[in-house]
């Protein structure tokens, strides 16, 4: 009789497996999954094995033990009811176990705790985004938004008629710097923004170019400890962070612009372009002003496409016109020495291009600076899906490691613990800067499909930040 309900059980684990599989197939993965449709959900391929396995080897052993008790006598013809009802009590036994094993299998989620209302009106999108804090800030073109890890902390509009059209890539001291300007228009108001309020705390008008359609053009903003820094046609201007007070600024050479601006906690970088003449680097001490070296780009102008990806280290990322152009990689050591030149195609790898066609005003940038290391999501040769995450030495420019992502990456995120790689179907793998190794899978419970997104630690949960909010949350905290 134990072997009957032993049966039984091993049935109604099969059944719960059956149950919980499938739901989450339709759920998770739109009810698809293996080599054409995208990788099956964690756990989910052995959830589904053992489900038929258990509902194989419950069936049968029920009809083994049902014959031989009744060829024993132990079970007559006129108590089979009795059977029935033994074998349901089995089946149901069997059903916390089951629950037990699939929770085992799936492992480890995370959840979805708060989302933002979708955008309206339709047709707005997300031009950039920040995080200090427990705060989210998401910029549109009309508007900043501030999330805390639970909702709506305040809303500024940008006034009349006039777009969101520049912001800084970081924020210092709870401020970050936007510059907005009518459709058409260069982008020369530029406004410091309290986070902790979302009210403006100065507002200045600059002299500007406009930004849209021009290829060489990068961050114009930037912030660093109590200084707020910002490009202009002739050269670089700085002033106080709270107060707005002019103190110091850097002029270019007749003939050059600038093409962008990147500082560091004790280092401000400007990228110049002098067309035919050729790109340049010249970093200044951000308390004085003073210039402390400038280099060659050594690229062959003219150029199709420049940014300054980083201030310490610099780092520059080029691209030649032309039909044998480079795209490059290039890093500098703190005396203003190349260091590393690492092509964007290598002999088993293509990153993915600076370029986006999104989050115009503070562009979600794929390659990642973090110490002295290029860190990017890679591609095998003639593919285009991102199933790998790799890491250059920025000081000889040779691969350092390279992970195998289970799906196609979209962003990766450098925090204090490590780095965090994002995939379109929205799988968290934690990584280790040192060697790569992969400390952690954490998927997001449900069915995902994601490109455009900004992804963010907050606290002990994470920000997925969309650049389209009209047809999926604009931002949703996960944990």
């Amino acid at each position: 009789m134990a072997g009957f309900v032993l049966a039984a059980a091993v049935l109604g684990m099969g059944i719960v497996l059956h149950v919980l599989g499938w739901t989450a197939l339709n759920s998770e993965a739109g009810g698809n999954c293996g080599r054409f449709e995208g990788p099956c959900p964690q756990g989910l391929t052995g959830v589904l094995l053992l489900a038929f396995g258990c509902t194989f080897a419950g069936l049968g052993g029920l009809a083994f033990m049902d014959s031989a008790l009744e060829k024993r006598g132990t079970l007559p013809r006129r108590h089979r009811r009795w059977s029935a009802i033994i074998a349901v009590v089995g089946v149901l036994a069997g059903v916390w176990p089951g629950a037990l094993v699939y929770d085992g299998l799936r492992g480890e989620f995370l959840e979805v705790r708060w989302s933002a209302p979708l955008d309206r009106p339709a047709g707005v999108t997300g031009v950039g985004s920040w995080v200090d804090g427990d705060l989210v800030v998401r910029a549109r073109t009309d508007r900043l938004v501030g999330y805390t890890t639970t909702g709506t902390a305040w809303t500024t509009e940008v006034p009349g008629r006039a777009a969101l059209c520049t912001m800084s890539r970081d924020v210092e001291d709870g401020v970050g710097l936007v510059g907005w300007a009518a459709d058409g228009q260069p982008c020369a108001t530029v406004v410091a923004v309290d986070l902790r309020t979302g009210k403006s705390l100065w507002q200045l008008t600059r002299t500007a170019s406009d930004r849209y359609g021009d290829t060489i053009a990068g961050d114009e903003l930037a912030v660093t400890p109590g200084l707020a820094v910002f490009t202009e046609p002739t050269g670089l201007s700085a002033v106080g962070l709270r107060e707005h007070d002019e103190r110091w600024r850097l002029d270019v050479e007749p003939g050059c612009t600038p093409a962008g601006v990147a500082a560091s906690a004790d280092q401000v970088a400007m990228l110049v372009n002098c067309g035919n003449a050729g790109l340049r680097v010249v970093v200044v001490d951000p308390a004085s002003g003073r210039e402390r070296w400038r280099a060659e780009v050594p690229v062959e102008p003219p150029m199709a496409s420049v940014a300054l990806l980083a201030a310490r280290p610099v780092v520059v990322r080029a691209v030649e016109e032309g039909s044998r152009t480079e795209d490059v990689v290039i890093s500098f050591s703190d005396e203003g020495q190349v260091q590393a030149r690492i092509p964007r195609s290598g002999p088993d790898y293509d990153m993915p291009p600076v370029e986006q066609a999104y989050w115009r005003a503070r562009p979600v940038r794929r390659l990642v600076v973090r110490d002295d290391l290029l860190i990017a999501p890679v591609s095998a040769p003639g593919e285009d899906r991102r199933t790998a995450v790799a890491a250059f030495s920025l000081k000889t420019g040779t691969q350092l490691w390279r992970t195998a992502i289970d799906g196609d990456v979209v962003t990766v995120e450098s925090t204090t613990g490590g780095l965090v790689v994002a995939t379109n179907r929205l799988y968290l793998d934690e990584l280790s800067p040192a060697d790569g190794a992969v400390t952690a899978t954490l998927p997001v419970r449900g069915e995902w499909w994601v490109y455009d997104v900004d992804l963010r630690k907050v606290g002990d949960r994470y920000a997925v930040i969309a650049s389209d909010g009209t047809k999926e949350p604009p931002v949703v905290m996960v944990g």
